[in-house]
């Protein structure tokens, strides 16, 4: 439960359904590696639309979800989240399902928190194209007035995956065989979860991309 939500900093990674645990945290330690302070596996499962049959869960979570959570139809993210960290910004970092949590607290943030947000990063985030049409908005929006400084967009379509932002409902329809392919060979979609030097590779890269752009 946020009781200030103006004091709140951290470098907060919202990781995918394929991420949790082991993966996610490995991105951590790729984003703390690369200077960016305080950065945290932010829990996800406040999130899930299915907690009371987790075997079910996933399968819930990859349908009705993200259609919901596309729609901006579910509310109440600063009071599920816990920013326990500390730092000299606040970043929402989003892979994945994860960046459609990412997008939707920003929002709350933003808007009805009046916090100031310094780097929201979406990565192969299959966002909706009214979203998209919001996330423009605000970065047309002098840094003045707007409360989200720099929005990255990450997708990772050069990679083969089908997911992007912006994605319209009926391509996202077409997503699932190639997901599960690409979720079997750890490539495309779920390159950030494959283990050993390949995925260390990618995570460091990432990791990287993201320091550069000035994350801290």
């Amino acid at each position: 439960m946020v009781t200030k939500a103006a004091s709140i900093k951290g470098t907060y990674l919202f990781g995918g359904l394929g991420t949790d645990g082991a993966y996610a945290d490995q991105i951590v330690a790729a984003l703390t590696a690369a200077g960016i302070s305080n950065a945290c596996h932010a829990d996800i499962w406040p999130w899930r639309f299915c907690r009371s049959l987790p075997a079910l869960s996933t399968l819930v979570d990859a349908s009705w979800g993200v259609l919901r959570l596309r729609s901006f139809g579910s509310t109440g993210h600063v009071d599920k989240a816990n920013f326990s960290a500390t730092g000299p910004q606040l970043n929402l970092i989003g892979y994945s399902y994860g960046a459609l949590i990412a997008c939707q607290l920003a929002r709350e943030l933003a808007g009805e928190q009046k916090v100031t947000i310094d780097h929201l990063v979406l990565i192969a985030a299959p966002v909706s194209p009214q979203q998209l049409r919001w996330l423009k908005h605000e970065t047309r929006i002098t840094h003045h007035a707007s409360r989200i400084t720099h929005i990255h967009i990450l997708n990772l379509t050069e990679r083969g995956d089908p997911i992007f932002v912006g994605i319209p409902f009926w391509r996202l329809m077409f997503a699932p065989v190639k997901l599960w392919i690409q979720f079997l060979r750890k490539s495309g979609h779920f390159i950030y979860t494959k283990s050993g030097p390949d995925g260390d590779t990618a995570r460091r890269n990432l990791a990287d991309e993201l320091s550069q752009r000035d994350l801290k």
